[in-house]
């Protein structure tokens, strides 16, 4: 029984990282397109909707 907990708390850590990944992505991609489509004014208006958290997170993905 350990072992199938072991497996499930590992999982559930690997599928939490994933969607960690997947989220800072589509942020990270969603301050891109604004600064392509609608400059700096875009970029700070899409970013006003993010958390100081998810701004890092972004910015760590976009400098990989």
């Amino acid at each position: 029984m350990a072992t199938l907990d072991s497996f499930s708390r590992d999982l559930g850590n690997v599928i939490g990282e994933a969607t960690e990944h997947a989220v800072a992505k589509t942020q990270a991609n969603a301050l891109v397109q604004a600064a392509a489509t609608g400059g700096a004014d875009a970029v700070a208006a899409v970013a006003q909707t993010m958390s100081t958290e998810e701004l890092q997170r972004a910015q760590a993905y976009l400098q990989r």
